[in-house]
């Protein structure tokens, strides 16, 4: 069966929902850079949940496994609420704010981990797909958006997960769930002093199709469009 999935904010006991935001609720249903739920996330981190225990909790996450690599955060949860159940006790229990978020894409520019030191560079994601947008009349790009999948919990207990099919990186799911709080999405280019770059390169493409043949796609697309019209 699928696995659904919501994010939850444990220190302002929050929650927000991904059918409101026109998105399906299992992972790789939203985890795209312009879905609702990923923009949700990332202008949320942004914005009002900066620094706050942040979460993506799946319905089939439990205490069973105790070398995930979102245990000890999902069991501290657990431990203080007095539940095994994260995802129900939170729609029970937090204050749902789906209705409140801003779900749009800014076209955010990187993910800082200020705990371990690494930045993500958005533009640099694998390319997923190309598409025509016939509002802006220009070809889009999407990729996956790595933030959610750094935060899930439960993965891989479900349909609609993250696969292992997708090789070393389906490891890197959840691994930064226990430096949630330190996690900056900003605009900022301009690397601080030790950190280093942190390429996740989560997709579902296989093989993967690099961000350097975003310009290419993209081009042969254009010209595509302009020969039909």
């Amino acid at each position: 069966m699928g696995q659904y999935y919501k994010l939850v904010n444990f220190d302002k006991r929050e929650f927000v929902e991904p059918w409101p935001l026109d998105c399906g609720a299992k992972l790789m249903e939203w985890s795209y850079c312009r879905a609702g739920m990923a923009c949700a996330l990332m202008n949320l981190i942004a914005g009002s949940w900066k620094g706050d225990r942040v979460y993506v909790v799946g319905d089939y996450a439990d205490l069973e496994y105790s070398n995930e690599n979102w245990f000890a955060e999902y069991k501290e949860m657990a431990d203080k609420l007095g539940t095994d159940n994260v995802y129900g006790y939170a729609t029970e229990n937090f204050k749902d704010i789906t209705e409140e978020v801003d779900a749009e894409f800014h076209d955010w520019k990187r993910i800082y981990n200020h705990r371990k030191k690494q930045f993500i560079d958005l533009s640099k994601c694998p390319v997923e797909w190309v598409w025509w947008d016939d509002e802006a009349k220009k070809p889009v790009l999407s990729s996956v958006a790595p933030l959610g999948l750094l935060l899930a919990m439960g993965n891989d207990r479900g349909g609609g997960d993250y696969s292992r099919r997708n090789g070393e990186n389906f490891n890197l799911v959840g691994s930064w769930c226990s430096s949630t709080r330190y996690i900056e999405v900003s605009n900022d280019e301009c690397t601080p002093t030790g950190y280093e770059e942190f390429a996740p390169d989560f997709t579902e493409n296989d093989p993967l199709i690099p961000y350097t043949k975003a310009e290419e796609l993209m081009e042969k697309l254009r010209k595509e469009k302009m020969k039909d019209d």
